[in-house]
């Protein structure tokens, strides 16, 4: 079985040069993929990678625009004394382009990290370092302190993990629009490795994790049910394959679906 390659997009320590500097305007970030020239209020301000620490707080208009004219606007709110950061994939076609927008606001509860969640499409699976919590939209008043990753999910889309240090006293903003997963053409048979005969099974090694176990669900998506856990360094052949996901033999019978991000294929 061969994965399918799919979107993941890591943003690592989601913190403010406005908490640590002081600075009083506001801050934006943006990568795009393909380059892309950015507009801010319909005047050009340069191309991705672009960054501008001196930005008064307000609502722009943000447009991105490709050399093959893709374009993608939205209105943003720029928080005072943060950063906003933005990130958006471009595709052929529309339904496959996918980004986000990360902000912080601030709550003034020092003992407590937010994190606000809306997704496209509705319902996607919120999973932070992993443990499913709810589907978007979604507000939790604590996750706690410590480096999180926060991943995205929704079956048949690409998913978008996040990785982010929390900053206390604010609450973690997500505004993301995950992409359809591309059509792969069944009239063409994958490629087969040079020393493997068609058909043959692939085994799956379980990595490390935080918890020393991994959930095993009963289909392809973080809201299924978990019918096992396995244990890092165990090894189960692969029966099948959907999306970001692996089904494994279980023995007796039994088998379940695993992410495909937690395992090495052998």
């Amino acid at each position: 079985m061969y994965l399918i390659n799919y979107l993941l997009i890591i943003f690592t320590g989601i913190i403010l040069s406005g908490c640590s500097t002081g600075f009083r305007n506001a801050a934006i970030k943006i990568t795009a993929n393909p380059e892309a020239k950015v507009y801010i209020n319909g005047k050009d301000a340069g191309s991705t990678p672009y960054e501008n620490r001196s930005l008064a707080s307000g609502t722009i208009e943000l447009s991105l625009i490709t050399d093959k004219n893709q374009q993608w606007s939205k209105k943003i709110r720029l928080q005072n004394n943060t950063t906003t950061v933005i990130s958006w994939n471009f595709s052929e076609n529309n339904d496959e382009s996918s980004g986000y927008i990360l902000y912080l606001e601030n709550t003034g509860q020092e003992d407590k990290v937010g994190l606000l969640v809306n997704a496209v499409p509705d319902k996607t699976a919120v999973l932070i370092n992993n443990d499913y919590q709810t589907s978007s939209p979604i507000r939790l008043d604590n996750i706690g302190f410590g480096e999180k990753t926060i991943r995205l999910s929704f079956p048949g889309y690409n998913s978008i993990e996040i990785s982010t240090k929390d900053v206390r006293g604010y609450q973690l903003v997500i505004d993301a629009v995950l992409g359809k997963q591309k059509m792969i053409d069944n009239n063409i048979p994958p490629p087969q490795d040079n020393n493997e005969p068609p058909g043959t099974l692939k085994s799956a090694k379980i990595k490390k994790t935080e918890t020393g176990w991994l959930r095993v669900r009963e289909s392809y998506s973080a809201t299924s049910n978990e019918v096992a856990k396995v244990k890092p360094d165990e090894k189960y052949k692969i029966i099948d394959q959907k999306d970001d996901w692996i089904k494994i033999d279980l023995g007796n019978g039994a088998a379940g679906w695993i992410s495909a991000k937690y395992a090495d294929i052998l």
